[in-house]
Parts: C-alpha cells; sequence; structure tokens
C-alpha cells in the first residue's frame, strides 16, 4: 500500500501522536493523512520538518471559506519521497476533501511509470470535543483500495491532581481490499500540563512488523503566541522503549497567521497588589476575526497548569468593550501573585469552533490573606 509507506515519513507531531491523525488538522502534514484537513484548518500553516534518519518535508494549507488548497510532501536523502495535493470544502462543521498523491523517486526510469493516486476523505464534529475522519485511499487502483477511519476528543479539560489537563485522543485503523492486509491500530494523547508546554505520547500497533509490531512514540511541543500568529514548535522520537541507536528523533516547526482567529489583549501586562491597597485591574479586550457569526463563547482565566479561576461566557459576539479583571476567582477571592493565562473559546454559526491560549497578566506581589 504506497500511502502506508509514505505517509511515516512524516512530522514529529503526528510520530508522537502514533500516526492517529486521521482526524486532526493542526500541522501541515495532516493532509498527509486526510485531504479534508486543509478546511479544517482555520488559519493558513506553513511547516516543515527534519528527521534524524535523513528525511524532510513541509508545506502549506491556505483554508479559505469556498475552498481550501493545501500543497505538501515529504523526501528522503536518496530523493525518494511522495507529494501531495488536495482541495477541500467546509459546509457548517462537515469538511470534505479530495486530492492526490504522487510518489517520486530518484529513478528516471521509474518516475517515468509513477501515476498518480487518488484519495479523499471527510471529517465533521459530533461535538464541541469530539470529531470523526474517514479516508478512502487509491480511489483509482480499487484492488489496492484502503479505508482508513479516526476519531477524536479533543481539548476535553481532564481533572488530575486538582489541576485540569487537556487531552486529546485520535483512534485509526487502516484496511485494505485484495491485497496483503497492512491494518494498523494506533492511539495517540496531548496534554497541556503547564503551558506553553505541550507532552505527547501514542501507541502504535502494526501486526505486519515482526520486529517493531508495539512501538511507543512520544514528543514534545513549545508554542509562543504574539498577537495574530501563532508559532509551534515539536520534537518526537519514534519508540521510547526502543534501543538508543534505534531510536529516531524528528523536528518540525509551524507558523500560523492570516485567516480566522480569535484572541485578547490586556492591559496592564504586569500588576503590582500591595497588602494595604485594593488589587490593581487589567482590562481585557476581545479581539476575533471569523468567517461568520458568533453563536457561544467562553473566556477562562488558568494559572499556568489549567486551573480555572475566573470564567465569563454568553450567547452571541463577544462584548465589544473591554472588561476589567480585579484579579479575583469566581469567589471574589484574590487569586495570588504568579503569572496568568486565557483560554478564549468561540463557536460560530456555520458549526466551526476556534480556540486560543495566550497569557494574560503577571501578578507581582500578593494581598493580605493569599
Amino acid at each position: 500500500m504506497i500511502n502506508f509507506i509514505f505517509s511515516l515519513m512524516v512530522g514529529p507531531h503526528p510520530i508522537s501522536m502514533g500516526s492517529a491523525y486521521n482526524a486532526y488538522a493542526e500541522r501541515v502534514d495532516g493532509i498527509f493523512f486526510n485531504p479534508s484537513a486543509a478546511s479544517m484548518a482555520s488559519r493558513v500553516m506553513i511547516g516543515g520538518f527534519y528527521s534524524q534518519v535523513g528525511y524532510y518535508g513541509g508545506g502549506i494549507v491556505i483554508p479559505n471559506r469556498f475552498i481550501s488548497i493545501g500543497l505538501a510532501g515529504s523526501i528522503d536523502t536518496t530523493r525518494n519521497g511522495m507529494i501531495y495535493g488536495v482541495l477541500a470544502r467546509n459546509f457548517s462543521g462537515f469538511n470534505i476533501g479530495l486530492g492526490i498523491q504522487y510518489p517520486y523517486t530518484s529513478d528516471t526510469s521509474s518516475n517515468k511509470n509513477s501515476k498518480f493516486h487518488i484519495y479523499s476523505g471527510f471529517s465533521f464534529y459530533f461535538s464541541d470535543y469530539f470529531m470523526f475522519g474517514f479516508t478512502a485511499e487509491n480511489l483509482d487502483t480499487p484492488n489496492a483500495l484502503s479505508l482508513r477511519f479516526g476519531i477524536q476528543l479533543a481539548n476535553y479539560p481532564l481533572p488530575v491532581i486538582g489541576r485540569n489537563l487537556t487531552m486529546t485522543m485520535d483512534l485509526n485503523s487502516t484496511f485494505a481490499r485484495n491485497v496483503k492486509s497492512q491494518d494498523l491500530a494506533s492511539i495517540g494523547f496531548e496534554m497541556n500540563p503547564f503551558y506553553p508546554l505541550f507532552l505527547r505520547f501514542g501507541y502504535n500497533y502494526n501486526p505486519n512488523d515482526s520486529i517493531m509490531k508495539h512501538k511507543i512514540p512520544a514528543g514534545l511541543g513549545l508554542i509562543y503566541v504574539y498577537n495574530t500568529v501563532d508559532i509551534l514548535g515539536d520534537i518526537s522520537v519514534n519508540d521510547i522503549k526502543a534501543e538508543s541507536k534505534n531510536k529516531i528523533w524528528t523536528f518540525g516547526l509551524t507558523v500560523k497567521f492570516f485567516g480566522h482567529t480569535v484572541w485578547a489583549e490586556s492591559s496592564p501586562k504586569i500588576i503590582e497588589v500591595l497588602p494595604e491597597a485594593e488589587a490593581s485591574v487589567t482590562k481585557i479586550c476581545f479581539r476575533y476575526i471569523l468567517p461568520s457569526k458568533v453563536s457561544r463563547w467562553t473566556f477562562n482565566i488558568t494559572n499556568r497548569w489549567g486551573k480555572i479561576y475566573k470564567t465569563y461566557w454568553g450567547d452571541g459576539p463577544p462584548p465589544s468593550e473591554c472588561i476589567y479583571w480585579h484579579v479575583v476567582d469566581e469567589e471574589g477571592k484574590y487569586v495570588g501573585k504568579g503569572v496568568y493565562y486565557y483560554d478564549f473559546i468561540v463557536k460560530t454559526e456555520d458549526g466551526k469552533i476556534y480556540k486560543r491560549r495566550g497569557g494574560l497578566v503577571n501578578v507581582k506581589k500578593g494581598v493580605k490573606g493569599i
């Protein structure tokens, strides 16, 4: 199966998630797994990656309300690789895509015999957290037809030791018809123990690989947010239980910009609270660039570990006027010194969900009773 061979040449994010990526869209190489990922992306994405074993790749995804475009590829040091091109469309939360896969080799004579392969896929939200993805590959070669599906439980708050962590889970399996089976099963998790660090690990089961039938990949991610630009860095290892000489490290960088997004701005960024005085105040202003009207919004103020201190929410668009936070929790108690962050979640009338996490304010001193 052509795609199984080349889909291994991906960036660190899908590797660390066990290649359970059929319902994921946060990196450029999401279109390697599901062409509808181009329309799931909320912003323009440019990404690149490099693997210790000598392959590299990258691409660009340009989401658009009418038609989204994705172009990406990977290649190794022997100049063997795969090129992907997709077109996708969003229909009120239901995403559908059609793409081509073109194998490229350094052998000129082999390239003459290479042909495009067609693959298609769709994805949709069951709820704010749950997504389903489905892909059919080699549509032009019925005897080698491959079907793959995945589910994703995204950004779900999970209380752990009194703290809220975020867990992302995705499952997929691959089937083939009239060819030797290469069924796969994989699962991946992504957690945010404290901003801006992300921890990932997965499990990949391949019954056709007698040497590495079971693999446990893992990885780290960092995100830097500046106004409307997101910079994401990722690193992964293919199998944490493998011997050191068999461990393969992969590195990647993704930049998101333009397009649709939500974010918040606060002023001042540093607050000094004196014991004898009332708490200082930071002004929070909501910003967003969205393709349709807002149906619901939520704004959480958290610490670095994700514990929520204050929540603002409402139906319809966020308030056009800025709000003021007096560094108190829901019970009116001062939150204490430390760095505080925000989670801004917006759902539009066409069913899409936009999320952003960023720095809010640094409280330098506590007050009496903290």
